[in-house]
């Protein structure tokens, strides 16, 4: 009634939610309280949205009272991302991804069985949607020979799934898909995997250092 428009939609495919679309954010550009309202009844987890009309009516009583946010102001700008319900939903779900990469890097110590791991990580990269882990692995003791790892799992714009893709030798291991909230599913994995990571790359130290002696 507002825009003239009728979400059919929650998130389009550049996961907009529909009062932040090109053809409605004119009409709201002015009235930042009823932005904040719509980015918390659009709110993709739906025990984040509105749960009763009093709620609503309360929430929009108390952010009118406040003083509204200078659209010229960072500051203002900056906090306001940073409170939106679509970057907070994504904060949890990197901080389960960053849960899951320990796991797996537990498991790599854990299949390698050798106390020589170095390296940098789990961490979230520059486009704030994937988290990476670099790491190597050495013969106590020494710098080489060197075998190498690493994972990178990014979640979906639209907040849905989690992607990842590893090194594995055997391509078929390489990348999964899980829906965001096989939690459960994704540690164990994550840990199944991690062991097989660790022992491949034992194998591949192993074969390293056999070259090395044939050679010298």
């Amino acid at each position: 009634m507002i825009t003239g428009h009728q979400p059919h939609l929650l998130m389009d495919e550049q996961g907009r939610p529909p009062h932040r679309r090109a053809e409605i954010i004119e009409h709201l550009r002015e009235i930042s309280w009823l932005r904040q309202t719509f980015d918390r009844g659009f709110a993709y987890p739906i025990e984040q949205r509105f749960q009763s009309a009093n709620e609503l009516l309360t929430f929009i009583e108390e952010i009118k009272n406040t003083r509204p946010i200078n659209e010229d102001d960072p500051v203002a700008e900056f906090n306001g991302i940073l409170n939106s319900p679509e970057y907070k939903e994504r904060d949890v779900i990197l901080e389960f991804i960053i849960k899951a990469h320990r796991t797996f890097i537990n498991a790599v110590n854990e299949g390698a069985a050798v106390n020589g791991m170095g390296g940098s990580g789990p961490n979230v990269d520059k486009s704030g949607f994937s988290v990476v882990s670099y790491f190597m692995l050495t013969p106590p003791k020494r710098s080489h020979p060197m075998v190498q790892w690493n994972l990178t799992t990014t979640v979906s714009k639209d907040l849905n799934t989690i992607s990842d893709n590893c090194d594995f030798q055997d391509a078929m291991m390489q990348s999964r898909t899980y829906m965001v909230s096989e939690h459960e599913r994704i540690l164990s994995e994550y840990k199944e995997l991690g062991i097989i990571r660790g022992k491949e790359l034992l194998r591949e130290m192993i074969n390293q250092i056999k070259n090395e002696d044939q050679y010298s």
